[in-house]
């Protein structure tokens, strides 16, 4: 709980029910302090307790629970919210629900799957108090059960039950999705499977690890003590925790089963189109094919290119890349051919254009549909004669490059149109790779969303 007290006013007594609380005494804050300045804080909980900063005033101000702090003539203190005594429904853990960040921190720091299954069961059974758990998945012969503990973190010898166990089958053949159970002697359904009489369960909580409409696996608890209980709350963390480990453990699994590859590493997703867009780029990459990346703005067609080229042999060299829509018609040519000195007014010394760059390398074109016609005759004559020749000057300059182009438009109806050359199109397109949309991607928001927070973490 949080107490504001100063001086003439009344205490203000607030639960620290959101992540960011604003402070002020104007009509808009969160907590309307009148002795304080219009916009005057901004509070942050966190695990340890809570941090101040004052709005226009550098630095921030750390409050644990139990202290008090003085802060610009107001007593800010933190203490915790009074618990209702357990009754029969609040055991396992003594918490409503789970800590699903810690258990989230925990799972995203481990480098192995092994190690991020362990980690995550045992903390879901200290978060809870269930004396048993166990994390089952799916394997070509069917399921098999990876880690099984007891609470004291000995290995649960008799997990092996829970495979041919109704209560567990109906969650892993995808008919109920999450299964919270309790009294399980008494159950006409439950009360005789196997793990329920080998184990002495009184109650048991199952969460569906699922990717899109299939399951891939389950996270199991059990409670032996017939007075304890899961919670609701405990439940539905639960379900929140099974989907979020999955595309974590799922891009772990990959890693482990098979050799580090670039393409795999940039072209991340499990679903069954990105399946097809590596295997493709990956029979491509060792190739001088010509590819032409096709998809709409967003779906990441400078990354596959990035991949092409690291699978390639050339991928020693930097892969050299220029976006032609976002340079000006006039200074295109010098950005693709380079320029002798004194070509122009500027041309102060002799350049390199990105095809000689690229000698080597790959290059890398982007939106190459929005190129004026002019310089799509310009760059035909440098794939057909494999040689460059540098704006104010006539001497040729073999180049060996192999090129990547990229587009969101439709060129064949470009070519209709005479926007175009078909010619061109017909030198870049020696093979094509088409890029889903996310919104085809299935389950691959999650991997994606998983991903970039594991990025922003490193990077804040």
């Amino acid at each position: 709980m949080l107490t504001l007290r100063a001086a003439g006013l009344e205490p203000l007594v607030r639960k620290l029910d959101r992540a960011l609380l604003s402070v002020g005494s104007d009509a808009s804050a969160d907590i309307r302090l009148a002795a304080a300045p219009a916009r005057w804080a901004i509070l942050r909980r966190q695990d340890s307790g809570l941090e101040i900063r004052r709005i226009g005033v550098a630095g921030a101000i750390q409050l644990a629970v139990g202290q008090t702090v003085e802060v610009d003539g107001v007593a800010i203190g933190l203490s915790r919210a009074s618990q209702p005594p357990p009754g029969p429904d609040a055991r396992g853990g003594g918490a409503a629900g789970i800590a699903v960040q810690g258990i989230a921190e925990a799972l995203a720091d481990a480098e192995a799957p092994e190690e991020a299954l362990t980690r995550m069961l045992e903390e879901l059974l200290r978060a809870t108090g269930a004396e048993t758990g166990a994390i089952l998945l799916r394997s070509p012969e069917g399921y098999t059960v990876p880690v099984a503990l007891h609470a004291d973190g000995r290995v649960l010898d008799e997990a092996d039950a829970l495979l041919s166990d109704t209560l567990v089958r109906d969650v892993l053949e995808g008919g109920v999705s999450t299964l919270s159970l309790r009294d399980l002697p008494s159950s006409p359904r439950y009360g005789s499977v196997p793990s329920v009489v080998s184990l002495r369960l009184s109650s048991v909580l199952c969460a569906p690890m699922r990717m899109g409409d299939k399951v891939l696996g389950a996270v199991y608890l059990g409670h032996h003590d017939p007075s304890a209980r899961f919670t609701e709350a405990q439940a539905s963390d639960l379900k929140v925790l099974a989907t979020m480990a999955l595309p974590v453990l799922s891009q772990l699994r990959r890693a482990a089963l098979a050799p580090a590859s670039p393409v795999d590493e940039l072209l991340v997703g499990d679903s069954p189109p990105m399946g097809q867009v590596r295997d493709l780029v990956k029979r491509v990459a060792p190739s001088d094919l010509s590819v032409l990346v096709l998809g709409e703005t967003g779906t990441g067609k400078e990354v596959t290119a990035r991949a092409i080229h690291a699978a390639s042999p050339r991928a020693e060299r930097p892969m050299i890349a220029l976006n032609c829509a976002a340079v000006p018609e006039s200074l295109l040519a010098v950005e693709l051919f380079g320029c002798k000195k004194g070509a122009y007014t500027g041309a102060t010394s002799d350049r390199k254009g990105r095809i000689e760059a690229a000698d080597g390398s790959t290059l890398f074109l982007d939106e190459v549909g929005d190129m004026p016609l002019p310089m799509q005759v310009a760059l035909l004559r440098v794939l057909e004669e494999r040689a460059v020749t540098r704006v104010g000057e006539n001497e040729e300059r073999p180049v060996d490059f192999r090129l990547v182009a990229a587009t969101s438009l439709d060129l064949d109806a470009a070519v209709e149109e005479g926007r175009f050359r078909k010619d061109l199109l017909y030198r870049l397109r020696e093979l094509a790779v088409t890029l889903p949309p996310l919104r085809e991607r299935g389950a691959d928001v999650e991997v994606l969303a998983t991903l970039f927070l594991r990025q922003a973490e490193r990077q804040l």
